[in-house]
């Protein structure tokens, strides 16, 4: 009997197209859906948030960072290609003399994960990064977000 990731059995059952893989390039991936591929600005998190559960607890958490550091915070919400309630927060932080605070990867990654993106984006963005990957942090969106 073959062995499987979790990961292969969901794909495996759902027939889906693998978008996580880490050997096809971003672009790549992206056409195979009719995606466009997202890449953060220097000061920008993006988070991939895929229920209205998950996207309270963002609210909670965006509460607690906000109380706890000097950023400014800028908020932009789109829906993800599976629509709502999947959707795509971009947080565009300044330091408080308005300057864009630049990310490192590594922090980038842990932060979206503190905020509550989904941990399996943030495992292969550390996977893309460890690997060498340019931009390991993107999005996938709608072409046509009609």
């Amino acid at each position: 009997m073959k062995k499987m990731s979790l990961m292969e059995m969901e794909m495996e059952n759902d027939a889906l197209i693998d978008t996580y893989n880490l050997d096809v390039s971003a672009e790549e991936a992206a056409a195979e859906v009719s995606c466009k591929v997202v890449i953060p600005e220097p000061n920008q998190l993006q988070l991939d948030l895929d229920s209205e559960e998950a996207y309270d607890n963002f609210k909670n958490r965006l509460v607690e960072f906000e109380m706890h550091s000097c950023y400014i915070i800028e908020i932009e919400e789109h829906p993800s290609k599976k629509g709502l309630p999947h959707r795509h927060v971009t947080l565009t932080v300044f330091d408080p003399d308005g300057m864009p605070h630049v990310f490192g990867e590594y922090e980038r990654i842990a932060l979206q994960a503190v905020l509550g993106s989904d941990i399996v984006r943030e495992t292969l963005n550390c996977w893309r990064l460890i690997r060498g990957s340019e931009n390991p942090s993107r999005l996938f969106e709608p072409i046509d977000p009609r």
